[in-house]
């Protein structure tokens, strides 16, 4: 999609300001690489922080529910970040309703061929409640956080519902030296076009 703006690194987003981003982290990889700019936005989740707000600089944003305006984005980055999330129809529908149409979620989760999508919480009176053991992921901004689902054969289907094509990728040793994703899946998902009446 990319490719005929001129686009062959994450870097060259800076220099195509007309072209919208948005990356669901503020640490890693992907955000030193994409840099900053005018068009690209990142940000973190902070559960005593207001939508929107920011801690320490950084901006706040809950995937489940995002403070940005329909059709903002070209491009939405979530790198190891879905799995944290406690409504994942919800915040892929979010993801869906800030793409412009015909834009791309790109994103990598732990995900299992063998299994269907499972939760690892149940909700109890109004709260969400983890399984024990919790499952804990390393996080660059907070140390550590919670696990709330484990990806499965059915995410396709799941993302397909809300409106997307999906393509999944894994990463070929070049990229897993040069960017440490190692057994990692990569999900390329558009947003379908509407038809113009």
């Amino acid at each position: 999609m990319f490719r005929g703006s001129g686009i062959r690194e994450l870097s060259d987003f800076r220099e195509k300001p007309q072209i919208t981003v948005f990356n669901a982290s503020a640490a890693g990889s992907i955000f030193k690489a994409l840099g900053s700019g005018s068009n690209i936005i990142c940000s973190e989740y902070f559960d005593d922080v207001d939508r929107g707000g920011y801690k320490n600089g950084i901006l706040n944003q809950d995937l489940q529910s995002l403070t940005f305006r329909d059709e903002s984005f070209d491009l939405v980055i979530s790198e190891d970040v879905f799995e944290h999330v406690p409504d994942i129809r919800k915040g892929f529908s979010e993801v869906h309703r800030v793409l412009k149409n015909g834009g791309l979620h790109i994103f990598t989760i732990p995900y299992y061929f063998d299994k269907r999508t499972q939760a690892l919480f149940k909700v109890e009176n109004g709260k969400t409640v983890l399984f024990e053991p919790v499952e804990y992921h390393g996080d660059p901004i907070r140390g550590s956080i919670p696990c709330f689902t484990h990806f499965g054969y059915d995410s396709v289907e799941i993302l397909e519902g809300i409106g997307f094509d999906v393509r999944i990728e894994i990463s070929g040793y070049a990229d897993q030296v040069r960017f440490g994703t190692f057994d990692c899946y990569t999900f390329i998902t558009r947003k379908r076009e509407r038809e113009k009446a």
